[in-house]
Parts: C-alpha cells; structure tokens; sequence
C-alpha cells in the first residue's frame, strides 16, 4: 500500500513538471512571437508630415509603443527616452540618446523628466517598461509611454546601439 501512494505521488509531480514546463515554453515562444512582431513593426507617427503633425501624434501616442516609431522620434527635442534597466544593463547597449534611471528610482527622480516631453520608457523586453509607465502615472506623471519588445526588438530591428 505504501509503495502504491508513493507512485501516485511521483506521478502526480512528474505531472506537475509537465505542466510548467509547457507554460514555460509557451511564455517563451509568445515572448519571441510578440519581440519579432515589434523589430517588422511600421512608424505609428507620420514622420513625413510636417513637425506640428508630428507633435500632435506624439500627443495620442498609445501606452506603449513600437520600435520603428521611438527610432522615427528619438531625435525630437520633445522626445525624452529613459530606459528604466540597471546601470550595468543599461552600459552592454541602449536605444542612442537615452537616459538611464533604473526602475527602482523612477519615482524618487521623477523631477529629472522634462514636463513638456513625451517621455518614452525602454527596458530588455518591455516588461519592466510597461511597470514603470505604471509607476509614473501612479506618482502623477502622465503621458508617459513604453516601447514594445526593449531593447531585444530594437536590435533584432537592426537599429543603432549606443554604449
């Protein structure tokens, strides 16, 4: 009878392990998915119109953004980018121009952020950006937005990195 509650238990974890490693794959090849989707993904301003079109789709941005678009805009005195990794992360390579403020100190050096910018948060993959968009709006910053896919899709884009 022992032996018999013993492989029931050790089938049950061999069936738990299954499970988490399907959804572990399945997180993964999503994640993929989406930082491909993003490096192929077109400008969501008009870049050829002329620079008040171009300041007023900066206005209606959605919460988050992709690759092709920060790169069409990272010039702009109006454009702010801030990528939100560590320090030694944010060294191995970041979007060029961008300012470094590790997502734990967002809030504390909220006042180092231009007021009348558009402020584009940046990370790896986008996920720690996307908190932080969070985070700022929690502290009263609006208008912040992220780019999709961080700085993985912006290279797989084959756009420029800066160290």
């Amino acid at each position: 009878m022992k032996n018999l509650n013993l492989t029931r238990i050790a089938l049950g974890l061999l069936a738990v392990a299954i499970v988490l490693l399907a959804a572990v794959q399945w997180a993964t090849s999503s994640s993929e998915a989406k930082i491909e989707a993003q490096a192929a993904a077109t400008v969501q301003v008009p870049v050829a119109a002329g620079d008040e079109a171009v300041g007023a789709a900066l206005a209606q941005l959605p919460r988050s953004v992709n690759v092709r678009t920060v790169d069409a805009v990272r010039e702009r005195d109006d454009v702010v980018i801030v990528d939100v990794r560590s320090a030694s992360e944010y060294a191995s390579g970041h979007v060029p121009g961008a300012m470094n403020i590790p997502l734990e100190q967002l809030v504390v050096r909220a006042s180092e952020l231009p007021g009348e910018a558009k402020v584009i948060l940046t990370c790896r993959t986008g996920r720690r950006s996307g908190g932080g968009v969070d985070t700022l709006e929690s502290a009263g910053v609006s208008g912040v937005v992220h780019m999709d896919g961080g700085i993985v899709a912006w290279r797989r884009a084959g756009l420029p990195v800066e160290k």
